[in-house]
Formats: C-alpha cells, structure tokens, sequence
C-alpha cells in the first residue's frame, strides 16, 4: 500500500520527532546511570534502539526541511556544518592521540564497549560511525532551523525579551507554566532544540583542547555557560528579528 503525503507527514512530524527526542534523551541517561554490570547487558540493544531513533531523525529533519521553500542561509549552513563536523573530529583525534588504547577515555559509552571486551579497531569503527551519523543528524537539523527561523520569528506574540524566551520553545502565546508541564507546540521545541544542540559541539571542542592541557574550568561548568550563553544568544536574535519584523 502506498504512503499519502499526509501519512508521511503524519509519521515525520514535529509532534512524531518530539517524542522520539524525549526517548532518545531518556535511553541515554537510563545508560549512563545504570551500574556497571547491568549496564553492560543492556548496551546493545540500547545502543542499536539509539541509532535507529537517531536515524529516524535526521530522515525526518530532511524530508521536514526539504518542504520549506525558505532558503537555509548557505554561509551559516555551511559554519555550522564545519563547527559540528569539526569538533566532533577534533575531540576524536586527540582523544586517540593522547590515548590510543582508549584507557584514559571517559566517554561511557566507551567504557561499556570496552568492557564488552570489544578490540580497540571495532570501538573505533562503531565509534566513527555512530559520530558520522549523530553530526550529519545534526546538520541536517541546523538547516531545517535556518529555513525555519523566519516562521518561527513571524509567529512570535511580541518582540519582548520574556516573551521571546518562553515561545522560541514553547510557542506562540504560550506561558511559563506550559513549558514547564510540557504543554508546548511541538514544532517550537523541536525548532528551538536545533541552535542548542548546535552550540554545545563547542563543549567537542573543549574537550579535545583538554587532552592538550589548554583548559582550566571543570567540564560541567563550561557545559552549563554554553547552554546559557546560546539560550541567551538565541533568544536575543529572535527579539532583535521581531523588532525588525514589526518596523
């Protein structure tokens, strides 16, 4: 039987795509913090459910993308590309530079592949792989961000800064109170993931500038000041575009 368009959409929607991003989040934090042995038996099949999600992703940021007439801002797609991509690669190559048996990574996802007493080539391989697959994931978001920032911006109440904050991710005319329940637009908060997501490849960099001893702040410091700082920087554009908008 063929799939209608509107099944299509119905299936890569931004409602379908926020509830994947929430069990995506949840498997990896279930990961992170189960114990070790238990863990270890539930890597695979988690770890497989993760990529699958994470594939349905980027398949429906493209088709989701690939639907709005809107440009995508060539020169910030392309930054973006080059910053996602690249510390992503910069964390991996010094990671294997300072540690190329893998003893001194933190990641635990490479720990419980180490325990699974996986060889150091198949880690690497997987490891690769599942990098190319989250940063494609990535950039294909980043670009049905930038054709989707107009919308968002014309959709936006009112130009004020409190106002702004809430509806990048809750949506148009929501409160407080909606986004702290949960009771948001599905497309806002799907969009306004993408610049956050974004951002935080700089923490990548961080990392890899930690194996040359270039870093002095604690990881979860630096973390926390990217998620503000691009919260902050997000929504200051978005008000300054709706000014603009309503000259």
């Amino acid at each position: 039987m063929k799939i209608t368009k509107t099944q299509l959409d119905s299936i890569f929607g931004y409602r379908s795509v926020y509830y994947v991003l929430w069990i995506v989040s949840i498997l990896a934090i279930v990961l992170a913090v189960l114990p070790g042995s238990l863990a270890k038996q539930v890597v695979w099949p988690v770890l497989v459910l993760i990529v699958l999600l994470t594939a349905y992703c980027g398949l429906a940021f493209l088709l989701l993308g690939n639907s709005i007439q809107e440009p995508a801002r060539t020169p910030y797609l392309f930054l973006g590309a080059i910053f996602i991509f690249g510390g992503a690669g910069f964390d991996m190559y010094a990671t294997y530079l300072h540690s190329p048996s893998l003893e001194r990574e933190a990641n635990p996802v490479a720990r419980l592949l180490i325990a699974t007493k996986l060889s150091i080539p198949q880690i690497l391989v997987i490891g690769v792989f599942a990098q190319a697959l989250f940063c494609t994931t990535v950039v294909l978001f980043w670009r049905l961000f930038l054709k989707s920032y107009p919308e968002i911006v014309a959709q936006l109440s009112s130009a004020n800064l409190t106002r702004v904050v809430v509806e990048i991710f809750a949506g148009p005319n929501r409160t407080v109170a909606a986004l702290f329940v949960g009771k948001v637009d599905p497309k806002f908060a799907v969009l306004s993931i993408a610049p956050i997501l974004t951002a935080s490849f700089l923490y990548r960099w961080y990392l890899g500038l930690e194996w040359f001893q270039f870093t002095s702040l604690r990881r979860e410091v630096v973390l926390l000041l990217i998620v503000v700082f691009a919260v902050a920087l997000y929504a200051a554009v978005a008000k300054h575009s709706k000014e603009k908008l309503q000259r």
